[in-house]
């Protein structure tokens, strides 16, 4: 009896998480927040994690928050890849030391029933210096990695590959790649990556995750790598108002009303000091 007690009460556990489960997915839109995992199902893929990467400590500024990584897992459930930007790679630490907001909003179900919904949002962090988007990326990769989307090893030779580019030394004539063409082919590279993957982005049994079997063809795809070429440089504007329809310049309207030698007063020239 007590055997067949331990039995019914797992069929019962198991039947109510799989149909909870079941409903959230069937009746899942795009005002659905994402699915927050159960501290224990987190701590589990934090130490995973961990122990595979022994080159890397995972604390302070590298460990992702928990609203990174529950939106590297909720695109893992959604099996549709979704580019993360810089700014919402935040770190648990700047979770835990800024405040969450509860923004309030008007929203549909999946039977068109209109509800108030609360979602909380995190403060986005700061991505404007070389180290700082590091920093992001690094988080990222491992976020994606923890929701099983993809390998850290594949992301973080693209992390390598954006910062070398924008630290590399331009030719003559050209200047340094800007971060707005490296958040252009971050976000490009996701676009294609999701072209590749259309049938998925699950893992089916023991195969290669599909975005890491594709990963190397869309980071060296032409459309991503075109966004990481340097510019001409601007070409300076020219000061002798020779170009049509460009007023003269104050040095030569002097100069012209100044005249030659002795063409002044008491022979003194037209000169700018």
């Amino acid at each position: 009896l007590g055997e067949m007690a331990g039995v019914r009460r797992l069929f019962n556990e198991s039947y109510a998480a799989t149909s909870a489960e079941m409903k959230s997915i069937v009746e899942q839109s795009d005002e659905t927040p994402a699915r927050r995992l159960a501290p224990a199902e987190r701590s589990e893929r934090f130490e995973s994690q961990q122990q595979r990467l022994t080159g890397i400590k995972i604390q302070g500024m590298l460990e992702p928050g928990n609203s990174l990584v529950d939106a590297a897992v909720s695109i893992y459930e959604s099996d549709r890849i979704k580019y993360i930007e810089w700014q919402h790679c935040v770190s648990r630490e700047h979770e835990v030391l800024t405040s969450t907001k509860k923004d309030t909003a008007l929203s549909f179900d999946a039977n068109g029933v209109l509800k108030l919904s609360k979602k909380d949002t995190v403060t986005p962090c700061d991505a404007t210096s070389e180290l700082q988007v590091k920093y992001c990326l690094t988080r990222r990769g491992l976020a994606l990695e923890q929701g099983n989307v993809m390998s850290f090893e594949n992301h973080e030779k693209w992390a390598e590959k954006l910062l070398s580019c924008r630290l590399s030394e331009p030719p003559a004539g050209y200047v340094r790649i800007t971060f707005k063409q490296m958040q252009l082919a971050d976000a490009k590279l996701f676009v294609v990556l999701g072209e590749k993957c259309r049938s998925g982005i699950k893992v089916v049994g023991t195969a290669e995750r599909p975005c890491d079997k594709k990963f190397d063809e869309a980071m060296n795809s032409h459309e991503v790598q075109h966004l990481l070429q340097p510019m001409p440089m601007a070409q300076k504007s020219k000061q002798d108002g020779d170009s049509p329809g460009q007023a003269p310049s104050v040095r030569q309207t002097i100069q012209k009303k100044g005249g030659g030698k002795g063409g002044g007063k008491k022979g003194k020239t037209g000169r700018v000091w």
